[in-house]
């Protein structure tokens, strides 16, 4: 099982209530099937209070393990970055049968 530091919990949480807020998903199984539950770095830092540089490292330090993924945008559209739960991340809790209390927070 993939390990979280306490401020990468404290992210993935943020990611969670994005998921709930923004397509009222409240389990892993259902973020797998309808995976539109994506963040940006301003969503990160309203839900934390973390700063543009602390969620960027943590959102590094997690996609290099796995736990997230980055999605790419247009620049000079001025698009930001969308940040995504890894779906084999996600099959990992559910190995661990922990979709109930996925969004226990």
């Amino acid at each position: 099982m993939t390990t979280l530091t306490d401020k990468e919990q404290t992210l993935f949480n943020a990611h969670r209530e994005i998921a709930r807020e923004g397509n009222n998903c409240t389990t892993i199984k259902g973020l797998l099937a309808d995976n539109f539950s994506c963040a940006t770095v301003n969503d990160f830092k309203r839900l934390t209070g973390f700063s543009k540089h602390t969620v960027a490292g943590l959102i590094s330090s997690m996609t290099e393990k796995g736990v997230m993924y980055i999605e790419p945008r247009m620049k000079e559209e001025k698009l930001p970055d969308l940040y995504w739960i890894a779906e084999g991340y996600l099959q990992e809790l559910l190995e661990e049968e922990q979709d109930s209390t996925f969004f226990s927070l």
